[in-house]
């Protein structure tokens, strides 16, 4: 149980679509003052689950942050459409989520990490990375060799 559940389950029992707050209410609804960081940076309301604890309470209440204001010291909860949980196999686990625009929403393309060691390998002008090691008459009988070796008989 989270230091900030009391906050999930007021917004649980909240009715409306929209719960504008201020960070004195969030305060003694959770019965302690927030960080100095809440108040100095925007990012603190982002609705990315991995940002920090307070974030997956809103989120587990099925709410989103808009309309933070630093300088008034208020923001509105806006309940988040809920996001349809595809059905998984035995051994599939559900499909990774990248969090733009405050919404969830399936990886698309390339990892996120595809090309972050391009230009860290050099290939020397003439050289074909497709073209095969050896050729066919190198390796022709080679499998046939290994399984022999394999079974123990010699050829």
């Amino acid at each position: 149980m989270s230091k900030y559940s009391p906050l999930t389950h007021h917004l649980q029992t909240c009715p409306q679509a929209e719960v504008p707050m201020n960070f004195a209410e969030i305060e003694a609804i959770l019965g302690f003052a927030l960080p100095p960081s809440s108040r100095q940076h925007r990012g603190w309301w982002s609705n990315n689950p991995v940002n920090n604890v307070m974030t997956k309470a809103w989120l587990a209440a099925g709410y989103t942050t808009r309309a933070v204001d630093l300088a008034g010291g208020h923001l509105v909860f806006a309940k988040s459409a809920p996001t349809p949980k595809p059905p998984m196999g035995f051994s599939e686990s559900p499909a990774p989520l990248m969090w733009a625009d405050h919404a969830p929403k399936g990886l698309l393309g390339d990892h996120p990490l595809f090309g972050c060691m391009a230009g860290t390998v050099r290939i020397e002008p003439g050289i074909d990375l497709t073209a095969p090691l050896f050729a066919d008459s190198e390796v022709e009988g080679w499998m046939d060799q290994k399984a022999a070796h394999l079974r123990g008989a010699a050829l």
